[in-house]
């Protein structure tokens, strides 16, 4: 006989947004068909950092060898909360009957200021969710649970190199036979290093093709690099955001990247501060591939991405978009524009959902348990 017909988590931000510092709120259901003898229901909040990989090494001599496999790990935990929602007052522990029908019972905790923001990645990540326990005497509790992002701040107006702008030129020497062919010169610059999610990233840049061969193709890239670290071992990945691509340039032929935008996609801020076993570092990748047996051209800028946009560029923005009078946001001519007149939405992490499920959890867990990130994404676009 099935007596839990509902049990599940309501947070109160129906995205499952909170910002760090902030009350992080909601409510547990449940639907009873028949009563149920229960202990509690006690509500968990939890918020850590995980990192593991393997190493697998063959070992031995002959027939003896054999597989060695060796994990990295690393943990740290930034709150662990609980609390009773429901109990028997009049005795403490032990168990009560709840009749059926439908109830809903409140939580609240208080999130710390200093989180690192939410993220998922392949060695690691770091993760926060609610998690309710029906408990039950003698027998195995009912258990559902919810993962909810949290973002830090991380100002660019705060960072002295967000604003400074960006121009770097490379060139390379390709060899045909026995003879040396032109050179092949690139040259990029971008207005700035710092960038918030939904803004665009413009590209200018020039390649000149003096060589005896043709280019493939040139590309501007968006990387995010990723650092684990263990005690004892250090792994980093690389990640493709988004990219922009042009096609064939033909021997002796100049192209032109001319203002070309590359909107910055849902995705977390630079550095993961507060956060000391992953790093999260961004690259924009420029790239001139000839066709034949040559190595790419290959310019690699640090970009920074940030949760509060830089003000001079919140401001170009809206005077550009509303030269006159008010602007569709709010502000006038006559009061200061920043980035509160910029509409936001929180938008699903560009990289895709993972499963939240863990070993510790039983084996029929209710919730939502695939679970995408949501970072803050700025309507940059008139």
């Amino acid at each position: 006989m099935v007596k839990l017909k509902t049990f599940e988590i309501i947070l109160s931000a129906s995205d499952g947004f909170f910002m760090a510092g902030e009350i992080l709120q909601g409510y547990v259901t449940v639907e009873l068909k028949y009563p149920m003898k229960m202990q509690a229901i006690r509500v968990f909040a939890k918020g850590k950092a995980f990192v593991h990989w393997t190493e697998q090494k063959m070992r031995g001599p002959g027939q003896s060898r054999y597989k060695d496999i060796k994990h990295h790990h690393a943990t740290e935990e930034y709150f662990d909360f609980h609390t009773a929602v429901l109990k028997n007052h009049e005795k403490c522990g032990t168990k009560f009957v709840l009749p059926a029908g439908k109830y809903s019972y409140p939580f609240r905790f208080q999130l710390p200021s200093s989180l690192p923001s939410s993220y998922e990645g392949e060695y690691g990540y770091v993760r926060y969710y609610v998690k309710a326990a029906i408990m039950k005497p003698w027998r195995m509790d009912h258990v559902a649970k919810t993962a909810f992002t949290v973002s830090s701040v991380l100002d660019l107006n705060s960072l002295p190199q967000a604003s400074k702008s960006i121009q770097k030129s490379a060139t390379k020497q390709l060899c045909c036979l026995c003879c040396s062919s032109g050179p092949i010169t690139t040259f990029l610059s971008i207005d700035r290093h710092g960038f918030v999610p939904g803004e665009p990233i413009t590209i200018n840049a020039e390649i000149e093709n003096l060589s005896g061969r043709k280019i493939r193709s040139s590309s501007v890239t968006l990387k995010m690099k990723t650092t684990f670290h263990t005690t004892q071992q250090t792994r980093t990945t690389s990640s493709v955001i988004t990219q922009l691509r042009h096609s064939c340039i033909g021997k002796g032929q100049t192209d032109t990247w001319n203002g070309e935008q590359m909107f910055v996609p849902a995705i977390p801020p630079s550095y993961l501060l507060g956060c000391n076993i992953i790093e999260i570092n961004y690259v924009l990748e420029f790239r001139v591939d000839p066709i034949g047996p040559a190595l790419e051209l290959y310019i690699p800028v640090n970009i920074i991405i940030g949760t509060i946009p830089l003000s001079s560029s919140v401001n170009h923005y809206l005077r550009f978009q509303q030269p006159h009078s008010s602007n569709g946001y709010g502000a006038t001519n006559n009061m200061p524009m920043n980035r509160l007149s910029l509409q936001t939405v929180n938008a699903e992490y560009i990289l895709g959902s993972v499963n939240i499920k863990e070993e510790d959890d039983p084996e029929y867990t209710r919730g939502q348990l695939r679970y995408t990130p949501v970072y803050t994404y700025y309507i940059w676009g008139g």
